[in-house]
């Protein structure tokens, strides 16, 4: 292995090729299972971030029976994501009072949903809020 192959910086270049590789792969399963992909579906599957989702949702489509069954699923999915970062966000305000703005763009930066549980494990071992935005590194 060369230097370059062992930099941080190739680290970032191997691990986005990897993503691509296996959302393209994503793509194809469920292209030739279901024929063509709806738009919305198709960006929804874009927008996946890491190989843990990108796994699910392979799983999702080989047990699916119809493309609007694996809709329905990839949608669900969504939606319990978003109910939980709803839920953090309930949790920091209740706790400290208001959320700044830097504070929750950080969170609405979390993309999985263990990283939505160690932000709350975050929010409720913090005694104050900037104890909590240090967490971030805010």
């Amino acid at each position: 292995m060369s230097k370059m192959e062992k930099s941080p910086v190739f680290d970032g270049i191997r691990e986005s090729w990897e993503l691509k590789g296996k959302l393209e792969m994503l793509l194809d399963i469920v292209e030739a299972k279901f024929g063509s992909i709806p738009d919305g579906l198709r960006t929804r599957l874009w927008g996946l971030k890491t190989h843990e989702e990108i796994r699910q949702a392979m799983c999702e489509a080989l047990s699916a029976g119809t493309i609007e069954e694996y809709e329905k699923v990839m949608g669900k999915a969504r939606g319990e994501f978003k109910g939980k970062m709803e839920a953090l966000l309930d949790v920091v305000e209740i706790k400290f009072g208001s959320v700044p703005n830097e504070l929750r763009t950080r969170l609405g930066e979390l993309q999985t949903h263990e990283e939505i549980r160690q932000a709350m494990r975050k929010a409720m071992s913090a005694g104050t809020i900037e104890e909590y935005m240090a967490k971030f590194k805010l």
